[in-house]
């Protein structure tokens, strides 16, 4: 039950990924001065970007958490905490090995707690998040299936 649990939030993060547009069609007949559209950005996984992100005014924003085994988070520059079970890079597409730079959960969660734009309590700012696995099923009852429920259960 617990893993179905799990993925029902995974699915939800999933589904809120959604792109809203509001407009008015005669703003000029309109009280409402603050009508607008909203957007959301989709897989921005290179959090060097963010700043310039938040200055434009985005406040919708998908990453990708994708997991790992351990073997693969081993040579990763930014993951700090070698844990057994694996770890989430962000990225949409499979990680090449030869890259060893990939953000990583922990960097976004940090990112989030320190950054101005961020932690700005007059702006909300909504974070979906697409988790991506390879070469395994989430509920085939693995190790890697177990050990990336559990992870996801501990972010």
């Amino acid at each position: 039950m617990k893993r179905l649990g799990v993925l029902g939030v995974l699915l939800v993060f999933v589904v809120l990924g959604t792109w809203a547009l509001e407009t008015k069609l005669c703003p000029e007949t309109t009280t409402d001065k603050n009508v607008g559209f909203s957007f959301q950005i989709h897989s921005w996984d290179d959090l060097r970007e963010w700043p310039a992100m938040f200055h434009k005014g985005t406040t919708w924003v998908k990453v990708d958490p994708h997991f790992v085994n351990a073997s693969v988070c081993e040579p990763q520059e930014r993951v700090t905490d070698k844990d057994p079970r694996g770890c989430f890079l962000l990225t949409h597409d499979t990680p090449l090995s030869e890259r060893t730079n990939y953000n990583t959960t922990t960097d976004l969660i940090d990112l989030l707690i320190n950054s101005p734009f961020a932690s700005d309590p007059s702006r909300r700012l909504h974070v979906s998040l697409c988790f991506k696995v390879d070469s395994f099923n989430p509920c085939d009852n693995s190790t890697e299936a177990n050990n990336f429920i559990s992870l996801v259960s501990s972010l």
